[in-house]
C-alpha cells in the first residue's frame, strides 16, 4: 500500500484518526510520538536548551511559547527537530503518518494522498483545553500553523471530527480500505 499523510490542526482528531486505523492493524506512524521521544533524549534536550535558553526541565508548553513568540525561535528548534522525525520517517514502514505540519515543512510530496481532519474551532479548543489545560497557549500555537481551512483545499480527502466516534470509524476505515485497493 502506499503512505497516506494524515495532517490537520491542533487538537483537530487526527491521533484518533490514527488510532482508528492502527487498531484494525494498519501500520501507523506519528511526528508527534517522534517527537516526544526526540524530547526525551538526553542529547537533544541539551541542543534545544542551548539554541532557546530554556533550562534542561523545560516543558512541552515552554517549546510552544517560544515557537510562537519567535520566528528566529522556532526555526532553530524545526531545524534541529524536523530532519530528524523526517528520517525517522522514510525509514518506518507505515502506510499512514500523522503529520501535523506536513504542508508547512513541505513534505506533501511524498505521499499517495493526503487527508486533512478538521472540526469546528470551538470543538477544537475545548479539546486542546481538556488536554492541555491553556486556552492561551493555543491561540498561541494557532498562530503558527497554516489555517486549517488552507489545510483543507490542499487534501485529496477531508474529514470532519466533531461528530459521533462511530461515524468517524466507519468514515475512516471505508476511506482506508479504498486507498489501499486502489494503491496495490
Amino acid at each position: 500500500m502506499k503512505k497516506v499523510a494524515i495532517t490537520g490542526g491542533i487538537a483537530t482528531g487526527k491521533s484518533t484518526v490514527l488510532n482508528i486505523l492502527s487498531e484494525v492493524g494498519y501500520s501507523t506512524a506519528s511526528a508527534d510520538e517522534m517527537a516526544r521521544h526526540l524530547l526525551a533524549e538526553e542529547q537533544v534536550r541539551v541542543r534545544l536548551c542551548e539554541i532557546t535558553g530554556l533550562s534542561k526541565n523545560f516543558s512541552q508548553n515552554d517549546l510552544w511559547r517560544l515557537i510562537a513568540k519567535s520566528d528566529k525561535q522556532r526555526n532553530e528548534i524545526d531545524g534541529l527537530l524536523h530532519p530528524l522525525i523526517w528520517d525517522e520517517m522514510k525509514s518506518s514502514s507505515a502506510q499512514f503518518f500523522e503529520i501535523p505540519l506536513l504542508f508547512e515543512v513541505g513534505l506533501q510530496h511524498f505521499f499517495y494522498e493526503i487527508w486533512t481532519i478538521f472540526c469546528e474551532e470551538q470543538t477544537q479548543r475545548e479539546r486542546f483545553e481538556n488536554r492541555y489545560g491553556s486556552e492561551r497557549d493555543f491561540s498561541l500555537i494557532q498562530a503558527t500553523q497554516m489555517p486549517i481551512l488552507a489545510k483543507v483545499a490542499l487534501a485529496d480527502w477531508v474529514l470532519r471530527t466533531d461528530q459521533s466516534i462511530e461515524t468517524v470509524r466507519e468514515m475512516v476505515l471505508n476511506r482506508a480500505t479504498a486507498v489501499a485497493s486502489i494503491a496495490r
